[in-house]
């Protein structure tokens, strides 16, 4: 029978501020001889956050973010509209719009991944942008929300996955 080494003894966490600071001054490197680790890290503030954030991997691993990618891969132009991660300024490589009345039109199809109970409060922003197409993803119906859209000429798509019926349109077009 092999023995194996006992795993190395596990470091602890800080548990006061001072254990903490102290903590950041050892991640540092900083040489035993400076001055106390309050004093250092008040004279030698930590860098500023870089000028933008992108989604952390929880936020990435949703439908909202795989499918735009799915889309962005096949070479379709999207313009992520982010009304949740307010400290968000890019996804994907393209910056973030807040607002949907900042998009530029024209635009071909507006994906929405909103609650169904979110939907019609931007209706009026959706009527003003006149997408060719207003794309609801799957589990999203808005009834009162789709008839407006389609008594104003636009098209609608309610409780389909942009990204399953693009992938099955490509098997059937052979591409």
């Amino acid at each position: 029978m092999v023995r194996r080494p006992p795993p190395p003894p596990r470091r602890r966490r800080a548990t006061t501020k001072l254990g903490l600071l102290c903590d950041i001054w050892r991640a540092r490197g900083v040489p035993a001889s400076a001055p106390a680790p309050a004093a250092y890290l008040l004279a030698n503030p930590p860098p500023p956050p870089p000028p933008h954030r992108t989604l952390s991997p929880k936020q990435a691993a949703q439908p909202a973010f795989r499918v735009p990618q799915y889309l962005q891969a096949a070479g379709i132009d999207i313009i992520p509209i982010l009304t949740f991660y307010p400290d968000v300024t890019t996804t994907l490589g393209v910056p973030v719009l807040r607002d949907l009345r900042a998009v530029p039109p024209p635009v071909d199809i507006l994906c929405v991944f909103r609650k169904p109970s979110d939907v019609p409060p931007h209706v009026p922003d959706m009527l003003a942008l006149r997408p060719a197409c207003v794309w609801l993803q799957s589990g999203i119906r808005a009834p009162e929300a789709e008839r407006q859209l389609a008594e104003a000429g636009i098209r609608v798509v309610a409780d389909r996955c942009l990204m399953v019926e693009h992938r099955q349109a490509r098997l059937l077009s052979g591409l």
